[in-house]
């Protein structure tokens, strides 16, 4: 039997915008060491001013920025309207051993009560409760090689993307929330639908 793909932080022991902050600091500055070399080359051969070394100083802090002030504000207005109770136990929740799945750009961690979404450098909190209804979409060509998991609720609409191999984890999604929410409605794929309709 496959092992169950887990995604363990009790030996970091930190929470959720804890370990949001260190992975995105560590991408953003990988991102502005590449483009430093980039800089250090034309300096050394083009002969450009040492002005130039304040791009990647300007990208750094602009991404930093972005990442304290827009990257988490969905999720800490989330938390925010959330009892202190809650807010402990999804705490306790994602430092325990628990499954994540890999997103187009990010991930997604499963949690009994909620969903912690971290795609493109945002950070997203989907209460499973809240939930209504989920629709499995399969791309038509040329995006075959992608599926998207759409969420409603009352006052939003979230999208889960799923690309190459990882396709087959929406599965393991779908199943989990489900589970936590049976009364979460399934949608039929709306692309599948148009397209027996067209062969019809």
């Amino acid at each position: 039997m496959k092992k169950e793909k887990t995604y363990n932080t009790t030996a970091k022991k930190v929470g959720i915008l804890t370990d949001f902050y260190l992975f995105e600091t560590k991408r953003i500055l990988l991102g502005g060491m590449g483009i430093a070399l980039c800089m250090l080359y034309l300096f050394i051969y083009a002969k450009l001013p040492m002005t130039i070394w304040l791009i990647p100083i300007a990208v750094v802090l602009f991404a930093m920025l972005k990442m304290l002030f827009v990257g988490s504000l969905q999720f800490r207005r989330r938390v925010d309207h959330m009892g202190e109770f809650y807010q402990q136990r999804m705490q306790e929740d994602f430092r325990k051993p628990h499954t994540v799945c890999k997103l187009f750009s990010g991930w997604v961690h499963l949690l009994p009560d909620c969903l912690v979404c971290h795609r493109r450098g945002i950070l997203t909190l989907i209460v499973l409760e809240d939930v209504i209804q989920m629709q499995n979409i399969q791309y038509s060509a040329p995006k075959k090689m992608a599926r998207s998991l759409i969420l409603y609720t009352d006052t939003n609409k979230y999208e889960l993307e799923f690309a190459g191999f990882h396709q087959k984890e929406i599965k393991v999604v779908m199943e989990w929330i489900e589970k936590q929410n049976p009364n979460v409605e399934i949608l039929g794929d709306a692309n599948t639908a148009k397209k027996e309709a067209t062969e019809e």
